[in-house]
């Protein structure tokens, strides 16, 4: 997983088709740079950002590196609690 250079979405725009939908883009975009391995990625020490052909191109900021971490903890918080949810609906079924 690699962490995108920050305006990636503009390079990809230019070499999208004239009838593709940039709000899927923005979605799609949304959707993977909130993963919990891209933010896992995102938050390494000496983690790089990376252009539209996967060179690196910059370093990740302390501030990225850091609101990285802090979003990918709250992403793993929210999985431990659906997943303890589910255990507790399944229990009371049973």
């Amino acid at each position: 997983m690699l962490p995108f250079r920050i305006g990636i979405d503009t390079d990809i725009e230019k070499r999208l088709r004239l009838d593709a939908g940039l709000s899927d883009l923005r979605k799609a975009l949304r959707r993977y740079t909130h993963s919990a391995a891209y933010l896992y990625a995102t938050a390494q020490p000496e983690a790089l950002r990376h252009d539209i052909v996967g060179k690196p191109c910059e370093p990740v900021s302390e501030d990225d590196r850091l609101n990285a971490r802090q979003s990918f903890l709250l992403v793993q918080e929210r999985r431990k609690q659906r997943r303890q949810q589910r255990q507790s609906e399944n229990s009371a079924q049973n």
